[in-house]
């Protein structure tokens, strides 16, 4: 098949245009364009706005970027390479020298075709046949070469093979495509284990949210007062946790009984939050009660609040 040969210009606008049809999004597109862009500068910097895949290497083997820019770069680079080959599109995402083992190629086809006639986006086609492609080379190194001698040990195995935990939907459904097909005659994709990700905490909470978990306070106890304590000393001051823990906690070693101990008060209706000195305590267990001594210790007793004046 011929190479085909246009002004970088051109070259850059038909590859954008073939992505752009594949429905890649604005963001994409944007940061594939910017890499033509260096490139396009590299070539007239060695005189010629012909691209060529010498030159694609050269590109590569001059860049010095970090691991994530270098692989965007590769990317775009093989882009162009098989548009100036005649190459119809392909997913370039993953193992970039890893093939379809030619033995399964036809079953693989004809799963990626039905997830095309059921809507599946070009983004997911992708990402699915990345994940077969991966899970079918384990399959024909595991020495099955016919996916009817498919058993539950080879599938096993091969899940451990993935860090990342979204692949095993995607095998799960390959499985099941077997099993419909009657390709396989047990129906594999039982045992593939339902991964769900982690709630993930905020980083931060809103001010709307702040204010529903201190009016869930009950301030009628002693516990419940020092708990909105805690809470408005966080959200207000911002102090961390342990500090919190230690003022709040009395993690301070009785030293005598004019001890001078740092306590947090609050001021009447508790909207203010202040540190007072509270001198000669003559009974520190009378104040709040017997200290814990494990990590992170806490009043067991009830706490005495004054008012700062």
């Amino acid at each position: 098949m011929g190479n085909t040969i246009l002004p970088f210009d051109e070259l850059m606008k038909a590859v954008l245009e073939q992505l752009k049809s594949q429905k890649y999004m604005d963001s994409t597109l944007t940061v594939y364009r910017r890499t033509y862009k260096r490139i396009h500068i590299f070539l007239n910097d060695h005189g010629t706005d012909i691209y060529t895949h010498e030159l694609g290497k050269a590109f590569l083997a001059d860049s010095n970027v970090s691991k994530p820019t270098f692989v965007a770069y590769a990317c775009a680079v093989r882009r162009l390479d098989d548009y100036i080959d005649g190459k119809p599109y392909r997913c370039h995402h993953g193992d970039y020298n890893e093939q379809i083992p030619l033995v399964f190629a036809d079953t693989l086809t004809g799963y990626l075709q039905e997830c095309i006639d059921n809507g599946n986006k070009p983004a997911t086609i992708c990402s699915k046949e990345r994940t077969c492609i991966s899970f079918l080379n384990f399959v024909e190194n595991a020495g099955c070469s016919d996916l009817s001698q498919l058993n539950t040990g080879i599938v096993s195995q091969a899940l451990l093979t993935f860090s990342n935990k979204d692949a095993y939907a995607r095998i799960r459904q390959f499985l099941n495509y077997l099993a419909e097909k009657g390709i396989i005659e047990v129906d594999l994709s039982r045992i593939v284990p339902h991964y769900k990700r982690g709630t993930v905490l905020p980083t931060t909470y809103t001010p709307d949210e702040i204010s529903r978990v201190k009016a869930s306070v009950d301030t009628n106890i002693t516990i419940g007062k020092r708990n909105l304590a805690i809470i408005r000393l966080a959200s207000r001051m911002g102090l961390r946790a342990g500090d919190i823990a230690k003022c709040i906690g009395c993690s301070f070693f009785v030293l005598g009984v004019k001890t001078v101990l740092f306590f947090l008060c609050a001021v009447e209706h508790y909207s203010i939050i202040k540190l007072v000195f509270l001198h000669k305590i003559k009974s520190l267990n009378r104040m709040i009660g017997k200290p814990d001594e494990s990590l992170g210790r806490k009043a067991t007793g009830p706490v005495k609040w004054q008012p700062v004046v």
